[in-house]
């Protein structure tokens, strides 16, 4: 996060107040999210019933840190393709709106908005608070399991300023960590359902289905696991370099001719990843065999075969927001337990991450 807040100050001529801003945003947020585990849990009662919230969370504090991201992200001026999606809902329901190359998904929800006669400032501001709407619904639905402080910190570090730009990769992507939760839960079908909504958002997403095979078949085989991801990985390579040669998707082809990169080893790449790669030797010493120990590994190593192949074709490092689950969701859930069984070090590791995370 301080890399992107640093690089938009110096180059776009970010005043003070605007950085200012952003971080009492993020603050603000994320002190009302732990708050919201620490607090009272509001019980609401009338005559008949008494309404207890499912988690032992305060929703009203949450709802705040909600709020307050929604409202930043919904009434922005800010963003540089926000323009081009104004002129997509604006011409969504016209003989031009093939021309823009949009997945169908995206397009038939504008299409929707525009019918009802609703403006395009409106149209952004519903895909910023579907987009967030999804992500704490996720965060929620493992509130007893996971610091939901450290959870939204992730959220503001990860997704929320980077989507104010690749705002509909962002709201597929959104669509699918709320969608997470079936595959953990090994329900393929409905994750499935929520992966095809996705890929009609943006066809990007289709990158994820081999991730998602790959935690079934880890949970199934760890040997089939390392042995077909160890191919996979080396047939990734030998294929990335006839892409840009070949037409995909009209709109893509510009991507894939202009972003081959140099290539190279990508020890970046490798260096990010190997706390990552300690967490999971280390939880895997402290915790029990679980689902979520099985996807913080392949998550791992699929994140950054992705990553690699990115110093091929620039293009692929955008599709890093799909492993955003990663930050959000697994991570946390994993500090949790660790915090729970009072392991050595447990804060240290926490206090860790969240100087990875802004670090990120």
């Amino acid at each position: 996060m301080f890399g992107f807040i640093a690089k938009h100050y110096t180059e776009s001529n970010w005043s003070d107040a605007t950085l200012l801003l952003y971080f009492i945003i993020v603050t603000v947020a994320c002190i009302c999210s732990r708050m919201s585990q620490r607090g009272k849990v509001v019980v609401f009662t009338t005559t008949y019933h008494v309404y207890r919230p499912k988690n032992r969370v305060n929703y009203i504090v949450i709802a705040i840190s909600f709020l307050i991201l929604v409202f930043f992200s919904a009434f922005r001026d800010v963003g540089v393709d926000v323009p081009m999606y104004k002129s997509i809902f604006l011409d969504s329901t016209s003989r031009y709106a093939d021309t823009y190359g949009i997945e169908p998904g995206f397009l038939i929800l504008n299409k929707v908005l525009r019918i009802f006669g609703v403006s395009a400032d409106f149209a952004i501001a519903f895909f910023s608070v579907a987009t967030l709407w999804f992500i704490f619904k996720s965060i929620l639905h493992y509130a007893d399991q996971l610091n939901i402080g450290i959870s939204v910190l992730a959220v503001c570090c990860l997704y929320y300023f980077p989507s104010f730009n690749m705002m509909r990769m962002y709201f597929a992507a959104s669509i699918m960590l709320y969608g997470f939760r079936w595959l953990l839960e090994d329900n393929l079908r409905k994750y499935l359902c929520y992966f095809f909504i996705a890929s009609l958002i943006h066809y990007s997403a289709v990158i994820f289905l081999p991730v998602a095979m790959g935690i079934l078949m880890f949970q199934y085989s760890e040997k089939i696991f390392f042995l077909l991801f160890s191919l996979g990985g080396i047939l990734s390579f030998k294929v990335v370099s006839y892409l840009s040669s070949i037409s995909i998707i009209a709109r893509y082809d510009h991507y894939l001719a202009d972003g081959v990169a140099d290539g190279g080893l990508g020890i970046m790449h490798w260096v990010i990843n190997i706390p990552l790669f300690a967490l999971y030797l280390y939880a895997s010493k402290k915790l029990n065999k679980s689902v979520y120990l099985s996807a913080l590994l392949v998550l791992t190593l699929f994140e950054l075969l992705i990553g690699l192949l990115s110093y091929q074709i620039v293009i692929f490092g955008r599709s890093l927001v799909y492993f955003n689950v990663l930050f959000v969701i697994i991570i946390p859930i994993l500090l949790k337990r660790l915090s729970k069984m009072r392991v050595s070090y447990h804060k240290m590791i926490s206090s860790c991450y969240v100087l990875y995370l802004c670090n990120g």
